[in-house]
């Protein structure tokens, strides 16, 4: 008789040719749930069972197979932008919107460079109050631009501490490291002039 991991490695080939070959996905999830029960949690098996039921909109059943996924340390690498994507979209719409933001940061962790999803996980963040979150977003794409890019973002982080989360004095220092980024950028050092007024910091306003 096979051992526990040599059925599982079988049953996730019965389920990739019955999937790809036979076009059978109902008769592919069969068989990953035979996996499943036929030895530990797998982390391939539980990635492949979230898409499954996700695509069907089952997202209760999804949601579930991500929490054993979660338990045994994620999505195998070359699955992880997807499959987080994926349980995002479904913990928002069971409105299990902390769950949500967790999948988005992680699928970015694995894609730093999808722009799109890291605008979606900001406007989640931005939705949910969560501006220390996104401060430290923003700081983070600023780590990896240079120039008036990183001036953009930095700025951006400065006006956000400044804004909401009443921190002034990071706002300050985020303001002049977005300008010794671009010393061009007038808008920024209109707003950091702004900040310095208002906190009524003669001695700095009178170098600027």
């Amino acid at each position: 008789a096979l051992d526990a991991p040599a059925q599982q490695a079988a049953y996730k080939e019965m389920a990739q040719v019955a999937h790809d070959g036979l076009g059978a996905p109902d008769r592919a999830a069969t068989y990953l749930a035979m996996g499943l029960a036929a030895g530990d949690d797998d982390a391939e098996l539980l990635a492949a069972l979230v898409l499954y039921h996700i695509e069907r909109e089952e997202w209760n059943v999804a949601l579930d197979y991500g929490r054993r996924l979660d338990a045994v340390g994620g999505p195998p690498a070359e699955l992880a932008h997807e499959v987080h994507q994926q349980l995002a979209a479904a913990a928002l719409n069971g409105n299990e919107r902390e769950a949500a933001r967790l999948h988005l940061r992680r699928a970015l962790e694995a894609a730093p460079e999808d722009e799109e999803l890291r605008q979606r996980l900001e406007r989640l963040l931005v939705e949910d109050g969560e501006h220390t979150t996104l401060r430290r977003l923003i700081l983070d794409r600023a780590s990896r631009e240079e120039g008036a890019a990183r001036a953009i973002s930095l700025a951006r982080a400065a006006q956000l501490s400044a804004d909401e989360l009443d921190d002034d004095a990071e706002a300050e220092r985020l303001f002049t490291e977005a300008l010794q980024a671009d010393p061009d950028a007038d808008a920024i050092r209109d707003r950091f002039i702004a900040l310095l007024r208002k906190r009524e910091r003669w001695s700095a306003l009178f170098e600027e």
